[in-house]
């Protein structure tokens, strides 16, 4: 059996961020996502269309590269536009330095999306960026496995002891989560 590959581009997050309005979301916290990828302005154009037109529509689709399936080390949004402009690609995530971003937009079921470069901070972009939904998609429970593993590899390697890693783990992802159950009222 032969397995079917999509080469799709790869935007990397440059910066990162948290918007709170009272008009979107309920008022909750939704992470805003720099992203760029060398040589390609593809994106931006998407998003430049796409604030001058109506919502449009996507599907969005969370997935590990195939050699990082069993132990991933990188997880993949793929999100693949129909409306304003026909446009696939995927946002590349790092599990270990980006877990709390990752987690932040599995509880919001958002992000806003921006094009930029390193160092252009979100707060400076905020009339550049498009909201993306991200409906629940049945992943939360695989999610929640590997953010568990994630820390519990990374609380090992700090030295906490072995009985303490699964409270330490519970306190640090209720703690992690708090920040995100803050609205703008």
């Amino acid at each position: 059996m032969k397995l079917k590959t999509i080469n799709l581009n790869t935007y990397y997050v440059r910066e990162n961020g948290l918007i709170s309005s009272p008009t979107l979301g309920e008022g909750r916290m939704i992470p805003a996502l720099v992203v760029s990828k060398e040589n390609d302005k593809s994106l931006k154009e998407l998003i430049n269309i796409h604030l001058d037109t109506p919502p449009g529509d996507a599907v969005v689709q969370w997935g590990a590269p195939f050699i990082h399936y069993f132990r991933p080390k990188i997880w993949h949004l793929h999100i693949a536009f129909s409306q304003p402009m026909d446009y696939k690609f995927e946002i590349e995530f790092n599990l270990e330095k980006d877990y709390s971003l990752i987690d932040a937009i599995h509880l919001s079921r958002a992000l806003y999306l921006i094009y930029g470069e390193k160092g252009e901070k979100v707060s400076q972009k905020t009339d550049e960026m498009i909201l993306v939904e991200i409906p629940e998609m049945h992943s939360d429970v695989l999610w929640n496995k590997t953010l568990n593993n994630i820390l519990n590899r990374k609380f090992k390697k700090i030295g906490i002891p072995k009985k303490e890693i699964k409270k330490e783990i519970k306190n640090h992802i209720s703690n992690m989560r708090k920040l995100l159950l803050l609205r703008k009222e």
